[in-house]
């Protein structure tokens, strides 16, 4: 299915009626390697549950590409990520507050709270700075949504006009 649909994006363009005979075609004059590549790439593009720590940097190499995906795969990519900043701000406000709490309930038993005060300040802090970096990624990523919904919202106006 996946070979098809890159093949055919251009007759797709054009307005050809898509059939098997022109798959069986469009196959011939594409030698192997390249579709082989192809699959792998979008593969590669649309996995969303690999190496999920390095998944901003892996999502910024994909966002330079997002141009050979189809409209609603660029959407799906953008609303994931959008997802994954939400979770990472929540979390580390998460981790920032029960380092908090902990403090306090040390501070409240007199348990050498002194000596993990200036700890527990100091990850709180890296917590609250790493969370408004991920503000700024969370910002960056309503961006690449708006990009992936206009480019929808072109392809069903395109859509539309054709009929």
């Amino acid at each position: 299915m996946m070979p098809y649909r890159i093949l055919c994006n251009d007759a797709q363009r054009e307005g050809a009626k898509l059939s098997p005979e022109l798959a069986s075609r469009l196959f011939c004059c594409v030698p192997l390697h390249k579709i082989r590549y192809g699959i792998r790439f979008h593969t590669l593009m649309l996995d969303t549950s690999s190496n999920l720590g390095d998944y901003p940097h892996i999502f910024h190499l994909k966002a330079v590409h997002l141009q050979f995906l189809s409209p609603r795969e660029r959407l799906y990519l953008a609303d994931h990520y959008l997802n994954y900043c939400e979770r990472t701000i929540l979390h580390m406000q998460s981790e920032a507050q029960d380092m908090q709490r902990i403090q306090a309930e040390a501070q409240d038993t007199e348990q050498e709270a002194g000596n993990h005060a200036d700890f527990t300040a100091a990850v709180v802090d890296i917590l609250q700075h790493l969370a408004k970096q991920e503000q700024g990624e969370l910002a960056w990523a309503r961006r690449v949504r708006e990009r992936a919904v206009a480019a929808l919202d072109a392809e069903i106006q395109a859509q539309a006009e054709t009929g």
